[in-house]
């Protein structure tokens, strides 16, 4: 009896221990904690809310449930400082297990007056279906529970296919004995999912299965598919978010050395999953990330921006491309033969068209994009004494614009120029106030280092010093060839 005793108080010590190193560790690390999330909070703080939340921590179970609220009071002020509406993500103990929650109702403290703060819970239910794993050794082994080949449970309960015809027996039984008690019936407990339903309903709170999945030693005839069908219709009719877990191993729904990628999905998965994803539809990754683009008649912006039916402006197909974005990492916009017209404003590329690669789907007779502007009104006359023709300029273009391509019936022309003599009215100190759009010969010599632009040639002035211009940032050298 006082060896009992004596176990019993050295198993107390050993507890207080514990906790108390455990609560030296927390204290330790909270200041790093708090550091790392002012940091996150302030690199993203521009970010769109509903783009992004934040998951305050991954499946805590070394703590304490005080240690675990310690750190969300001190956590939440720090994010709200930058971030005052975006979802913050807290979770129970036991890897955020739901069934930690039901049990401790009350131990996780959410603040009052945050409306943008939600519980999640990850559950593989039952584990021995949903982790199946190979273990070493043998499959009766505890880690492993001694379940089938693989060390896998074979089912995952009366919702599976071969419980399907039990539960409806069951049922029809209970349906029987009521009818003959004439009594009250309280049905058993269902998933822990209508609980959890239950316990936010309660107290306001969004849930998110931010975590389940089933391993790929599962197949269809242990009903995997279903699994995952059945998972996402509970949550969903319980008002969750849901997440599936990709660890890209044995939980891959998408296979990330596939070629193409779009090859790579889990197809059953993911329709049981999203069963009306576009995803669903893709042939390859050339299609599913490349916008067609006809300026001619072709061309329509209502279209889907396919080779049989491509966009028509650039515009459309930049918007179009920042869309299909959200879905690849990559995208191709091909521009057909042809003049692509931005119009009067310019197409400004940024962040947002990250990822997104413009080129003439042609390479042998590429696109041009640009804003032309069509010049009518021609003349004939007489210049220095040679014919030429003449027209007036339109009349949204003003003194000073820089014109830098010529066409003519849809041809690049060469621009007029002059080569005047070495001296003369061009020459300096004259050129600036008797004639500012003189254009000198260049010399053109091979030059033995090689520039970045790989070009390996050195361009000079022939006996002309642009320096003494009143204007040398408005002077332009234009390679034409």
């Amino acid at each position: 009896m006082l060896l009992l005793v004596l176990l019993m108080v050295l198993l107390m010590l050993l507890s207080l221990l514990l906790t108390l190193l455990l609560q030296a560790k927390f204290t330790r690390l909270l200041p790093r904690m708090e550091a790392i999330w002012t940091q996150i909070s302030t690199l993203f703080a521009s970010t769109d809310d509903a783009l992004l939340l934040f998951e305050v921590y991954n499946e805590p179970k070394s703590m304490t449930a005080a240690n675990l609220n310690a750190l969300n009071a001190a956590v939440v002020p720090i994010i709200r400082k930058r971030n005052p509406k975006r979802t913050i993500l807290f979770g129970g103990l036991k890897f955020m297990s739901p069934s930690w929650i039901l049990a401790n109702p009350d131990a996780l403290k959410f603040p009052a007056d945050d409306k943008y703060i939600a519980l999640e819970v990850h559950s593989y239910d039952p584990y021995l279906y949903a982790q199946c794993k190979k273990c070493p050794g043998a499959c009766a082994s505890p880690k492993c529970g001694g379940a089938g080949p693989g060390c896998c449970a074979k089912s995952w309960g009366a919702v599976g296919r071969s419980g399907t015809v039990r539960a409806l027996l069951l049922a029809l039984l209970l349906a029987l004995l009521l009818a003959l008690l004439r009594a009250d019936f309280r049905p058993p407990k269902d998933h822990w999912i209508n609980g959890m339903k239950a316990w936010a309903d309660e107290r306001s709170i969004s849930l998110v299965y931010g975590e389940f999945g089933v391993t790929h030693l599962q197949t269809a005839a242990t009903d995997r598919v279903k699994w995952y069908v059945y998972h996402r219709q509970k949550a969903l009719a319980a008002g969750m978010a849901v997440m599936v877990w990709d660890d890209n191993g044995g939980f891959r729904v998408l296979d990330r050395s596939a070629k193409p990628l779009s090859s790579g999905w889990d197809n059953p998965v993911l329709k049981a999953l999203l069963p009306n994803s576009p995803l669903l539809q893709i042939k390859t990754e050339d299609e599913a990330a490349t916008l067609v683009v006809d300026a001619g008649a072709a061309g329509d912006d209502a279209a889907e921006g396919t080779a049989a039916a491509p966009l028509r402006s650039l515009r459309a197909a930049q918007a179009a491309a920042r869309k299909l974005r959200s879905r690849h990492p990559h995208v191709t916009v091909r521009l057909l033969p042809g003049s692509h017209n931005v119009g009067d404003a310019p197409l400004r590329l940024g962040p947002a068209d990250a990822g997104v690669t413009w080129r003439s789907h042609d390479s042998t007779n590429p696109a041009s994009v640009g804003a032309p502007i069509s010049v009518t009104g021609w003349r004939a006359t007489s210049i220095s004494g040679k014919p030429g023709a003449v027209a007036p300029l339109p009349a949204n273009i003003t003194k000073g614009t820089k014109l830098r391509h010529l066409w003519v019936n849809s041809k690049r022309a060469a621009r007029p120029t002059g080569f005047p003599a070495a001296v003369g009215a061009c020459a300096a100190p004259y050129a600036p106030a008797t004639n500012s759009k003189c254009t000198f010969n260049l010399s053109l010599a091979a030059n033995s280092s090689s520039y970045p632009e790989g070009s390996g040639y050195d361009f000079s002035l022939t006996s002309i010093d642009p320096s003494a211009w009143h204007n040398p940032d408005d002077v332009e050298f234009v390679f034409t060839s």
